[in-house]
């Protein structure tokens, strides 16, 4: 239980606060803090001063405590954990899952010293919050989230493997790092198929190891990650229509297993690829850069991407309505996909091939699965003839004239009854409220 009081000497002239702090189970010995003040009664601004540092020594203690220092009979407990030390156990975690421990240099490349240093338990939602806001002047909103979802996986590592000692809420996070709305608009590159040839070749000017990983992105439309991992047993060109033997990527949570999927390529790829791969073993790689590096980081294919496009002669025009800044080499996988999609391949065939899923694929190709959709749909609209019939006549017709009670037609136009007699629309309104009233006062 804590307490603030004042101190005065023997004349009763005030001294300062002091604040104490008793537990049950706990030493006394650090549980008190004298806080003098020199000038001034306890309303002066020192005055203030001194109960607001005792307030915060006092919840600071509290916060100790309640990890257990100071206990008369427990062992001192460990430093309270940092995001830094949080963030090694996750990529530890990733490592062991076989999971893709570049998650976490891309988030540590945007987290401050002074973020890194805080302690979990300490973590507040509008620090988070900044933190996650600060983001968006310098990353698209799309990375921001993947940031958010990797940090967020790393503080509940965190708070799990703590069970509960000294980081007691995961409300901080769930708060501060919720997903910025609006954030997974697609803005996927598809290319002509005449500009794809261009890349190909401008690639293979570069060098032919290049030109090989250009032109397998292309046919396969697979991500640079899984065509760096590919080995020269994972070409299949022994049979009539050769294959590649693709890896997967360890996207998607729990325990990261590396499966393959066969993906047809065509015959003259097939016999390229052979043809670079004479003399090397089955575990060595098939697509090497020419130093004999895998392709492991996006600049190894960035950059040189960059320059085919420049000397393929790209204009705007070309890749209309995107711009030049947006061509990757991810552009091929898009590309791929949607011309899957537009030669009529179930979406599960194209989930497999690109080792993603059908939410994915509707989430990012809506527009072109819906122009697919209504291209189907309408080659099967029902072969039905609507022979057009001779249009009714009009229940009311426009006769000049008046009525016998000199009402206008007009005004009020007539209608032909079931009898086909023509009445007047303004009389048998006023016989309808006549015969309502005479109704009401038979029966009142």
């Amino acid at each position: 239980m804590g307490s603030i009081v004042q101190r005065r000497d023997r004349k009763g002239q005030f001294l300062g606060f002091q604040a104490k702090l008793r537990r049950v189970g706990f030493r006394p010995e650090p549980a008190s803090q004298m806080f003098p003040v020199f000038k001034g009664d306890e309303k002066s601004q020192e005055a203030r001063t001194a109960y607001g540092a005792a307030v915060t020594w006092m919840h600071a203690m509290e916060k100790e405590m309640d990890r257990g220092m100071y206990a008369l009979d427990a062992q001192q407990p460990a430093p309270a954990l940092t995001v830094q030390q949080a963030m090694n156990t996750y990529r530890a975690d990733l490592k062991t899952r076989g999971g893709d421990t570049e998650n976490c240099d891309r988030l540590e490349a945007h987290l401050s010293d002074a973020m890194a240093a805080t302690a979990v338990m300490d973590l507040k939602a509008a620090d988070l919050r900044t933190w996650r806001d600060g983001l968006t002047s310098e990353l698209m909103p799309a990375t921001v989230n993947r940031l958010s979802t990797i940090f967020k996986a790393a503080l509940n590592l965190a708070i799990e493997l703590d069970e509960g000692k000294t980081i007691t809420s995961r409300l901080a996070w769930e708060s501060g790092l919720k997903a910025l709305p609006g954030a997974e608009t697609s803005r996927n590159v598809i290319l002509p198929i005449p500009v794809v040839g261009r890349l190909i070749e401008a690639a293979y000017g570069q060098s032919h190891s290049f030109g090989l990983f250009v032109e397998a992105s292309a046919m396969t439309g697979a991500r640079p990650v899984q065509l760096a991992r590919l080995v020269v047993a994972d070409l299949q060109d022994d049979r009539p229509e050769p294959r590649l033997m693709m890896p997967s990527t360890k996207k998607g949570r729990g325990t990261k297993v590396i499966k393959c999927t066969g993906i047809a390529i065509p015959v003259d790829l097939a016999k390229r690829l052979r043809t670079a791969s004479a003399g090397k073993r089955g575990d060595e790689l098939l697509l090497a850069r020419n130093t004999g590096d895998a392709y492991s980081e996006s600049n190894h294919h960035h950059r040189p991407f960059r320059r085919a496009v420049k000397d393929a002669g790209i204009r705007p025009g070309d890749v209309a309505p995107y711009g030049l800044d947006e061509l990757t080499i991810y552009a091929l996988r898009h590309t791929h996909i949607v011309h899957q999609i537009q030669a009529n391949v179930p979406l599960r065939i194209i989930a497999a091939l690109h080792d993603t899923s059908i939410q994915m694929l509707e989430r990012h190709y809506s527009a072109n699965i819906g122009s697919l959709s209504d291209s189907v749909a309408r080659a099967a609209l029902p072969p039905i003839i609507v022979i057009a019939g001779t249009p009714a006549k009009p229940s009311r017709q426009g006769i000049d004239g008046q009525c016998k009670h000199g009402h206008d037609y007009h005004q009020h136009p007539p209608y032909v009854n079931s009898r086909g007699s023509v009445v007047c629309a303004e009389c048998a309104r006023i016989r309808t409220k006549e015969n309502k009233a005479r109704r009401r006062n038979q029966n009142p």
